[in-house]
């Protein structure tokens, strides 16, 4: 177990690597200058830690309060458990559908959402292709959805 981690560093250490002919220029830590000064990097630790920060104690706390009222419950029990599972055995395209369905707006319907949003009289938002916030709570409700199986 230590031995790829040490040898994915030393490989990192390696500038212009040619994957082909298996030869580098040099050694030294310019990969890691270039990546920390790449804005697409940053954003992707910020948004990576923004879902983290969220979505771990959001799905831990739903998963919790499912599983004891699912312990709770006696009539159709089963029914219930499988109903929360499916999540976790449904195929990735089809939760995208779902999500689409559930969160994208089209030239002739808003989403079920923003429908939902104007009925009690909010406007109605941009949740795939609006603003950083509507796309990461979309983020957000998707891990939580997708994990809750496993942690209940």
């Amino acid at each position: 177990m230590i031995y790829p981690l040490v040898d994915v560093f030393i490989y990192s250490l390696e500038e212009n690597f040619n994957s082909i002919e298996k030869t580098y220029t040099g050694v030294g830590f310019a990969n890691f200058v270039y990546i920390f000064n790449d804005y697409h990097f940053t954003d992707a630790i910020k948004n990576t830690l923004v879902i983290v920060f969220i979505t771990v104690p959001l799905s831990t706390i739903i998963s919790l309060l499912v599983a004891v009222a699912l312990n709770a419950i006696t009539p159709f029990k089963k029914i219930f458990q499988t109903i929360f599972f499916l999540p976790y055995v449904t195929n990735a395209l089809a939760v995208g559908m779902v999500f689409m369905i559930i969160f994208k707006d089209t030239t002739n319907s808003y989403s079920l959402v923003n429908t939902f949003l104007m009925w009690i009289g909010i406007n109605p938002v941009e949740w795939l292709e609006g603003p950083y916030w509507a796309k990461m709570f979309v983020m957000c409700f998707y891990t939580i959805w997708n994990v809750m199986p496993f942690k209940i």
